[in-house]
Order: structure tokens, then C-alpha cells, then sequence
């Protein structure tokens, strides 16, 4: 018996994805189109976004770390409410080149955590938010 794969897409990205294919029979579920577009959805950016270069003026600099303190807070929101949740993200590989890649609200939260060490005070709100759930 073939595999049915259900997939929704709206032009603004992925609202919201059931598939049973390759996931050993359980729905797989996306976070909705509101939280995807809250969310950081290049991987591995908190760096960037959190400790901008210094080459960039005073107030490009203040503008992208605001916007990183709002995906932070946007990660530590959708992981609440589903830290299994799907979301799409791309990257960008010295060996493959760009992609895409579907990953877990908990995964994004997880590389976030790792990767801002630039603003303590926001990698300890990201560690807290792994700890209270995960224990």
C-alpha cells in the first residue's frame, strides 16, 4: 500500500503539515504560518543576530540585535507550547551549498542556546527554557 503524504503550503511558506511518510506512521506537525514567521528560520544565525559585525553602524547594529532578542523570545514561546513542532529552516554548507531543512522547534531552541554566547543574559533565558522542560 502506497504512503499518502498531505502537505499545505500557502505562498507565505508552510502553514501547517501533517505527513505520516518517514516518520513511522505519527503525523508530523509544523508550527503555523504566524510562528514560522516570528521565528529564525536561517540555522545557526543567533550569532549573527544576537553580536552583529562592528563594521555596521551604530544604529544597523541595534536593529539586528533587537530582531535576534525577538526570535530568541519567539523560540522560547513556540517551545512551549510544541517543542516537537516542525520548522522549516535554511542553511548553508561549505560542502552540500545552500538547502533546506525541516527541524524541531526544540533543535532551533537547542542551536540558539549553544550558539549566543555573545548575550549571556539571553543565553540564560534559552538554557532556563530547555531546563524547566526537559528537566
Amino acid at each position: 500500500m502506497a504512503r499518502r503524504c498531505l502537505i499545505a503550503f500557502l505562498a507565505a511558506g508552510v502553514v501547517l503539515a501533517l505527513s505520516s511518510c518517514g516518520s513511522g506512521g505519527k503525523p508530523r506537525t509544523f508550527v503555523s504560518a504566524a510562528e514560522q514567521r516570528r521565528l529564525p528560520t536561517q540555522q545557526h544565525s543567533a550569532g549573527g543576530e544576537l553580536c552583529p559585525d562592528r563594521d555596521q553602524s551604530h544604529r544597523v547594529r541595534r536593529e539586528i540585535t533587537n530582531r535576534g532578542k525577538l526570535h530568541a523570545k519567539a523560540i522560547i514561546t513556540a517551545y512551549k507550547r510544541h517543542p516537537d513542532a516542525l520548522v522549516h529552516t535554511t542553511y548553508a554548507s561549505s560542502d552540500e551549498g545552500p538547502g533546506s531543512e525541516d527541524i524541531t522547534v526544540r533543535a532551533l531552541l537547542k542551536q540558539w542556546a549553544r550558539d549566543s554566547y555573545c548575550k549571556a543574559g539571553v543565553q540564560a533565558q534559552l538554557r532556563k527554557a530547555l531546563a524547566v522542560r526537559d528537566g
